[in-house]
């Protein structure tokens, strides 16, 4: 039986036609996929680091632009005594002329006298793990301690920046969900032109004992095979690009997408999308054909 499922002589219509979207649909998925699984371990790596933390500003001058330095170098004591009291707060350290003025440079250029600049001090907190505390209420104790304190908390804009992400990747699973109905559509386009094609062959073999599941095992391993390799160069044309975009992003060390790299897990991912697509087109072929066959 099994040679003669292979000896079916039924041909594929359009034999071109399906391996052409599987190419094109591959080549699209790919990139979305690579485009996702990078924005999340950048989004991974920031929540890591990131929101673990938060700065107090205090400032040397007030709302007027008077000179308080000697008001803030007290109330600069009484917010390092207050944080040492907080249970959530891992460690804590004032940073120094040298930290402002690499912090700075970049924006000011050489900063040789920073005394000359309304520049406030920085206090870098640093939050234990999963952390639990009201932001509002240590914003309030500070105040009653320094009045002119600034808290930024880095949760705060890292939380639209995951909102923002999260949009962007329903997005592209909506793409995927897309080019998975796109590619079934195909699959099931060429399957019943093939079936209508040879309809007269199917009818002789069916009356010379073919059973309904061998003749569509035949037209959908044929799918399987046009979906695979039209899969496969699909996925060979996207990784000219992904290589592009890597060492663009290698060249550039300091870049705050170089934490996007993927494992291997999710390169594998990706390097598995041939066998899905040719599998997605193989069963899809194989149910189309059975419910076409079944209705001769």
């Amino acid at each position: 039986m099994l040679s003669f499922k292979r000896k079916l002589p039924v041909k594929q219509a359009s034999p071109f036609f399906l391996a052409w979207i599987a190419m094109l649909m591959t080549f699209v998925a790919a990139l979305t996929l690579f485009a996702s699984m990078s924005l999340s371990n950048i989004i991974s790596h920031w929540n890591a680091v990131i929101s673990g933390s938060l700065t107090i500003q205090q400032p040397t001058y007030d709302l007027n632009g008077i000179n308080r330095l000697e008001d803030a170098i007290s109330e600069l004591e009484d917010i390092k005594e207050l944080l040492t009291q907080q249970s959530f707060v891992e460690s804590f350290y004032v940073l120094d002329d040298a930290q402002m003025e690499n912090l700075m440079a970049p924006w000011l250029g050489d900063l040789s006298q920073l005394n000359d600049l309304p520049i406030p001090y920085l206090i870098d907190v640093q939050l234990k793990k999963d952390a639990s505390f009201s932001l509002d209420m240590l914003k309030s104790e500070i105040n009653t301690v320094a009045p002119y304190a600034k808290i930024d908390s880095h949760r705060i804009w890292l939380s639209h920046l995951i909102d923002l992400v999260k949009g962007i990747q329903r997005s592209i699973f909506l793409i995927i969900v897309l080019l998975i109905l796109t590619t079934a559509f195909t699959v099931i386009y060429t399957t019943r032109s093939t079936l209508l094609v040879q309809e007269s062959t199917l009818n002789l073999l069916q009356l010379m004992g073919a059973k309904d599941f061998s003749i569509a095992f035949g037209v959908a391993s044929n799918s399987f095979s046009k979906g695979f390799w039209g899969a496969v160069m699909g996925l060979l044309l996207s990784l000219p690009i992904v290589g592009i975009v890597v060492t663009l992003v290698d060249s550039q060390p300091d870049s705050l997408f170089h934490q996007g790299a993927l494992t291997s897990i999710q390169w594998g991912v990706i390097l598995l999308l041939p066998m899905v697509v040719a599998l997605l087109s193989f069963i899809t072929a194989l149910l189309t054909a059975l419910r076409k066959l079944r209705s001769y």
